[in-house]
């Protein structure tokens, strides 16, 4: 929620309360794309888990790379090489 409320009034955001009434809360979200959209702005597309669903849906976020830095979690893939 912290996203949405920072991309809140911005070209690419989600209304909030539809969010927080439908999102998982225990549900893993994904980062799928992030580009610089101005100084400080990414430009975020993300697939979320909604509630009674096991299909993630795409949404779109311009944020803060501060507020960005503060929730992401790396995680590091090891992809062989012959896929």
């Amino acid at each position: 929620m912290h996203l949405a409320a920072n991309a809140n009034g911005r070209e690419q955001s989600v209304e909030i309360d539809r969010i927080k009434e439908s999102i998982d809360p225990d549900g893993k979200h994904m980062l799928y794309q992030s580009s610089p959209l101005e100084p400080g702005i990414l430009r975020t597309q993300w697939y979320i888990r909604l509630r009674d669903s096991d299909d993630p849906v795409p949404i779109w976020m311009d944020i803060d790379d501060k507020a960005f830095k503060e929730v992401r979690t790396i995680i590091e893939l090891d992809v062989p090489d012959d896929i």
